[in-house]
């Protein structure tokens, strides 16, 4: 998309927002602005703010609003659910203190037949959603983009994916199917989506876009690629949403661990010693290393959830692949959902949650590669 062509949809939609008939109407156009602008900060490298447009709150509640709500309700849970995840980890002594894994470079032309032979196989649809976006250029790399986002246009149903700076790995093949999952889902979801005058609150947010990695490894192996880049690849998605388990079981734990209205973790600065008690003991407790740069307690639960939910229905798929409708059928047509709301609409992932027995032993055959590779 052309610079100046976003920059007259800003002005033309800023004046869209002031002259709206309706409170709802208003609250669209809004959501609208915070999409093009989304789209020209990523595209430019610029930093513009929708307040320097808007001064005044529009939508009627933030996403802090809404995390809030989820933790007075099912803060309990949550921190339950954390800390099991914790504990199966460390029950198969899952080791996270180095994160640092290189991957090999391969011929860029065999890994895009990769990509798009996963993708055909997987869903022709899938497979046109990414082609479709790809052919239009909305696939867009930068330095900045650490790991990838996306952004979907309202006004013109489009999705428009950013990732890292390309490179020839499949760890980058990987992280471009978990963008292009959310593209999926959007698509399914455009129509609904086009009448939306909220940014929705929505937990099951990263959910197919890792079942979309995690079935990707498992083509992998299907097609006999290299044993241990799958193996380092499947090690890297399992610490990818340990590590956001560890942040929201230290969020919930600590006593001086509090959230601001940008859903950042925080701490009072005259507690900072005794935060850092804490984090040292949850440490030595766990024998894991607790990652907590940065961390926004939104995205570490939308991870948590959308790692573990999406490893049982990895074990779904392998059993069966037309278990991939179901997840279309569930969450690809939904207001929003919270912590409860998902699991009462899965009692047998429920259970499995409870159990972690799928968990437990799909990071017993990862490391049983792992020992494999050494030998």
């Amino acid at each position: 998309m052309e610079v100046e062509e976003l920059k007259k949809r800003i002005s033309k939609t800023v004046d869209r927002v002031n002259n709206a008939r309706t409170v709802s109407e208003r609250r669209r156009y809004y959501v609208i602005l915070h999409d093009i602008v989304s789209i020209y900060n990523d595209i430019t490298g610029e930093e513009l703010f929708i307040n320097e447009y808007i001064k005044e709150q529009i939508l009627k509640h933030g996403q802090s609003y809404y995390l809030r709500k989820e933790l007075s309700e099912n803060g309990k849970s949550i921190r339950s659910l954390a800390s099991s995840i914790v504990r199966t980890y460390k029950a198969v002594k899952w080791d996270n203190h180095d994160i640092k894994i290189r991957f090999k470079n391969y011929s860029p032309k065999y890994l895009n037949e990769i990509v798009e032979d996963f993708l055909a196989e997987l869903s022709h649809r899938y497979y046109q959603i990414f082609r479709t976006i790809r052919d239009d250029e909305r696939i867009i790399g930068g330095e900045s983009f650490f790991g990838g986002h996306v952004v979907y246009d309202h006004e013109e149903l489009k999705t428009y994916v950013f990732v890292s700076k390309k490179n020839n790995t499949i760890a980058f093949c990987s992280n471009l199917l978990h963008e292009i999952g959310h593209a999926i889902q959007y698509d399914f979801t455009k129509y609904s989506r086009k009448t939306t005058s909220s940014i929705r609150y929505d937990i099951t947010l990263e959910m197919f876009s890792m079942f979309i990695e995690f079935v990707f490894v498992d083509y992998l192996k299907r097609i006999n690629f290299n044993l241990e880049e799958i193996r380092k690849l499947e090690e890297k998605l399992y610490t990818d949403f340990l590590i956001p388990a560890t942040q929201v079981k230290f969020a919930l734990t600590c006593p001086q661990a509090h959230i601001d209205e940008e859903c950042q973790l925080f701490v009072d600065s005259e507690k900072v010693e005794e935060a850092s008690d804490c984090l040292n003991r949850l440490r030595r407790k766990d024998n894991l290393c607790y990652y907590l740069y940065h961390t926004d307690v939104l995205d570490a639960i939308c991870y948590m959830y959308g790692g573990v939910i999406s490893d049982i229905f990895r074990h779904y798929f392998r059993e069966d692949p037309s278990f991939i409708h179901d997840i279309e059928r569930h969450f690809f047509d939904y207001e929003a959902y919270n912590s409860e709301e998902i699991l009462d609409r899965l009692p047998h992932v429920r259970e499995e949650l409870q159990s972690m027995k799928i968990l437990r032993n799909h990071l017993k055959e990862n490391i049983k590669l792992k020992h494999q590779s050494f030998d």
